[in-house]
This record gives C-alpha cells, sequence and structure tokens, in this order.
C-alpha cells in the first residue's frame, strides 16, 4: 500500500489517496530466490554497491563462523585477511564500472578468505552482478579449497622430498666426505622443499642414557642466535612420530616454543630413526604451515627417515664427529 498526500487549489492538505499494489508475484519471486540461494552447495554472499553484505545462505555462515544473521551488514573487505583489503577495494570499485561474472582474481594468483575466528582458508571466488534489482546488486561464490590444495601441495613436496634424498644417497656413495657434511648437505637441500623451513637430525649418543648430539641443521642463516637443542622434541624410543600443530599446546617446552615464534615455524614434525629394533637419532622438520605433516605426509618422511637410519647404523660416531674435516 502506498500512501499519497491530496491536496486542494490553496495547497491545503483535502484527504488522501491509497494505491494498493498486489506483491504477491514479487513475494513468491522472493521466496524462490531465497529458496535457490540455500540449494548451491556453495557459500553464496550478496552485496550492494557500497560493499556491504545484504544477504547469505546458510552455507555461507557455517563456511566463515558466523552465528545465523550476523554476517549481515558486515562490509566484504572484513571476509579478507587484512593485508588483501586495500586492493580489493580498489578492484571492487573497478567491478562495480564493469561488472561481468568471472572468477575473482587473476591466473596463478591463490585467494584466501578470512573466518570469523581469525583462521584463513584458501579459496575459489567467483563474483558477479544479480539482474533485475533495482538497486545493483552482486553475488559471490566462495568455495573452501583447503583439502584440494593440501593433497596438491603434499604431492609436490613428495616428489621434491624423493629427489632429495635420491640425490642425497647417491652423492653419500660417490663421495669421501665425512658424513657430518654430507648429512648438513642433506639438511639444507631438504629446507629446500616447499613447506620444510628448518630441520636438523640428532644423533643418540653411543653410552645409554646420554641423550641426543645435535650433528646437523640446514635452513638456520649463520647469524642465526637461537640453535636448536638437541632434548627439544625428543619423540621417544618407540616407532610414533610426535606431530605439534600448536606451539601452544601443552608438552611444548618453554625454549621451543619461544626459539620456533622466532622462526615462523607454526608446525614441527620429530621422527624417531629407527634401524630395526635399535634408534639411531631423531629427525626433526619445522613447516611454517600450521596444518602441515597430513597422515601420508608423516609416513613418508617415517619411510624416509627409515632410510636414513639404515645409512647411519652402518657407521661409527667416529665419522660423524667433524663434519668440516
Amino acid at each position: 500500500m502506498r500512501i499519497t498526500a491530496y491536496r486542494t487549489g490553496n495547497n491545503a492538505v483535502g484527504g488522501v489517496v491509497l494505491t494498493f499494489v498486489d506483491r504477491t508475484d514479487y513475494m513468491l519471486a522472493e521466496q524462490r530466490f531465497h529458496q535457490l540461494l540455500e540449494s548451491v552447495p556453495d557459500a553464496m554472499i550478496l552485496s550492494n554497491n557500497i560493499g556491504e553484505i545484504v544477504q547469505v545462505n546458510r552455507h555461507a555462515e557455517r563456511l566463515f563462523g558466523y552465528e545465523p544473521g550476523n554476517m549481515i551488514g558486515l562490509p566484504l573487505d572484513s571476509l579478507l585477511p587484512e593485508r588483501f583489503r586495500e586492493r580489493h577495494q580498489e578492484n571492487r570499485l573497478q567491478f562495480y564500472r564493469k561488472p561481468l561474472a568471472r572468477p575473482m582474481g587473476r591466473p596463478g594468483l591463490q585467494l584466501f578468505a578470512l573466518r570469523a575466528d581469525g583462521n584463513e582458508f584458501p579459496a575459489d571466488i567467483a563474483i558477479g552482478p544479480i539482474p533485475g534489482y533495482y538497486d545493483q546488486m552482486y553475488v559471490a561464490t566462495v568455495r573452501d579449497i583447503g583439502t584440494r590444495r593440501c593433497q596438491e601441495f603434499s604431492l609436490a613436496r613428495a616428489n621434491k622430498m624423493f629427489y632429495v634424498f635420491a640425490n642425497w644417497t647417491q652423492a653419500h656413495y660417490l663421495s669421501s666426505d665425512k658424513m657430518g657434511r654430507s648429512l648438513e648437505l642433506l639438511c639444507r637441500n631438504l629446507v629446500s622443499v616447499e613447506g620444510c623451513s628448518r630441520c636438523w637430525i640428532c644423533l643418540d649418543d653411543t653410552a645409554p642414557g646420554m641423550g641426543l648430539t645435535l650433528i646437523a641443521h640446514g635452513g638456520f642463516a649463520s647469524t642465526e642466535s637461537t640453535l636448536p637443542e638437541p632434548d627439544w622434541i625428543d619423540p621417544g624410543y618407540g616407532l610414533t612420530p610426535l606431530v605439534i600443530r600448536r606451539l601452544v599446546d601443552k608438552g611444548v617446552t618453554d625454549k621451543l616454543r619461544q626459539a620456533a615464534f622466532g622462526w615462523g615455524c607454526n608446525s614441527i614434525l620429530s621422527i624417531p630413526m629407527m634401524a630395526a629394533d635399535r634408534r639411531v637419532g631423531v629427525l626433526v622438520v619445522c613447516s611454517m604451515a600450521s596444518d602441515a605433516f597430513s597422515v601420508d605426509e608423516v609416513s613418508l618422511w617415517q619411510t624416509l627417515s627409515s632410510s636414513l637410519a639404515a645409512t647411519l647404523a652402518m657407521l661409527p660416531h667416529s665419522s660423524l664427529a667433524s663434519k668440516g674435516s
């Protein structure tokens, strides 16, 4: 219903005119649109021409971790990590001038979105205008590709790891270098594998109960003030690797936590190097990713560490004592 004042010749209000409009078709169209929005298996976010969220489906609320209704009125930029927001505002204004349905970003660029709890996730995002609205509206479709990306990332990393170990094995048997120097080279090559930022190798001392000795490390600058200490992350004498994905968890020593934060490491894997039933030492790998070291990856690292342990078990500690000679 619309109410309009009726005025007489002297501009005095002489009455009102009531206009009734049948909105049944409009309401049915809105209802069908809402049902369509909820039926889409991806997160759908509708925004206006000033970049405010006006409607979302339940998939979007679950994906971004918001309570029902709490996303309405938020700026679109709040769903992006801080480092992308300024550039996104510029790109959004360009898109408004020529709104065409298209994937967001450019080829080769990995997009990230931001959940309500502050955690990021890799995403595929498509954007486009919604025709038929009296005010211009836009829709963004968001899909979490974390699982797919992790699988692709793990496969590429596995191939690189095998390449590094194969090259190192061949170089070791063809070289007259001391094993300690050779292990140092192995560590440096391992940190060239994407996702592996630092690593070190400790060997068990020959005398029982004497602990571990740091023998090689990679990824640390020559001016590094904090190098790993052997007892920081000992996985024990079993066959089970120790995986730390949260440095605030119990069991992480204060020294290791402080050092890892300084290194920029968020995940740590410590693998006992087992030759038959005897532990030879420990291989430790650090990653900057907070969700590194999947089950398959850990299994791969175990296989490679076992191969390394078999080689080391045949050598006396004296061949490792002097890395440079």
